[in-house]
């Protein structure tokens, strides 16, 4: 193989690696945030502020968050039952979230 594309190959496995890196870098940093966003949720959801708990898990489990996906099912579905309020969500986004909520850890 000739020096020119030893080179190539070299600086295509170079941005490769540095492009994962930085792939699962930005995937930490996305998680931590979603941490803190589900715990802020959370906090709603236990003062009985139920609104502005299912608006927050909703964003979170649109973005593949599994324990919010997981609660906004059960929001959905027992919500008259449960708080006396309907929480509306598409069938995709029901469909979406029950699969997110599924996935193994």
């Amino acid at each position: 193989m000739n020096s020119r594309w030893r080179r190539a190959i070299c600086l295509i496995a170079t941005v490769t690696c540095t492009t994962i890196a930085a792939a699962e870098g930005s995937r930490g940093n996305a998680n931590a945030s979603q941490q803190v966003r589900f715990e802020e949720a959370m906090r709603a959801y236990e003062t009985q502020h139920f609104p502005l708990a299912y608006s927050m898990l909703v964003g979170l489990a649109d973005e593949g968050h599994a324990e919010s996906a997981r609660i906004a099912l059960l929001m959905t579905h027992y919500g008259r039952q449960l708080y006396g309020i309907y929480f509306g969500a598409t069938v995709a986004q029901r469909g979406t979230w029950a699969l997110v909520a599924s996935a193994p850890i």
